[in-house]
């Protein structure tokens, strides 16, 4: 049996349907580390990577822009340091096709094939110091690890107002960056 690695994509047009639920479904567990997400109503696969420093993260970003020519199939990717966002979904559908399901097989066995031998302890490391980072940026900002942030938005708002300098819109950007983060690692 072909894996979804192995296989090429095919091109899609208008006329092209989505791929049902029950196929989304099943060819999820074939990529299971990757999450079906929905943005502005069109289902996506997602999955969050952590690297070691931005050099890796736009490296591997180059290697999964790389895939993407090679198949004519692009995704949504958002490099940072130590933190790249993949996003496959096909624009003609307006939802998932069998060909993001491919391309998010073939992401994953980049990933793998790059960053494996450095081992699941690297991987422990960067993220023990990333929650690390996120807990020491709150214990700057307010004095604890995490304040009440809905309780608490307009003090911490105007926290990082002063602290930065920053206008309004920049401050609750960062918030809410820094709450997802706080998601993300700490929680």
């Amino acid at each position: 049996m072909t894996t979804l690695s192995q296989m090429r994509c095919t091109a899609c047009d208008e006329q092209t349907a989505a791929m049902p639920e029950a196929e989304i479904a099943n060819r999820r567990q074939q990529v299971s580390p990757w999450e079906v997400t929905e943005t502005e109503g069109v289902k996506r696969l997602e999955r969050h990577y952590a690297v070691d420093d931005f050099a890796q993260a736009l490296a591997f970003a180059n290697a999964i822009a790389a895939l993407a020519e090679a198949e004519f199939h692009h995704p949504r990717l958002v490099v940072e340091w130590g933190n790249i966002t993949v996003q496959w979904w096909t624009h003609d559908v307006q939802g998932l096709h069998l060909n993001d399901f491919i391309m998010a097989a073939k992401t994953e066995e980049t990933y793998l094939k790059a960053f494996q031998r450095r081992g699941t302890d690297a991987i422990e490391r960067r993220w023990e110091s990333m929650r690390e980072q996120t807990l020491q940026w709150w214990r700057d900002l307010t004095g604890k690890e995490l304040p009440d942030v809905e309780e608490d938005r307009d003090r911490l708002m105007s926290l990082l107002q002063d602290k930065y300098g920053c206008s309004e819109a920049e401050a609750s950007d960062e918030l809410e960056r820094r709450i997802n983060d706080y998601q993300r690692f700490v929680t």
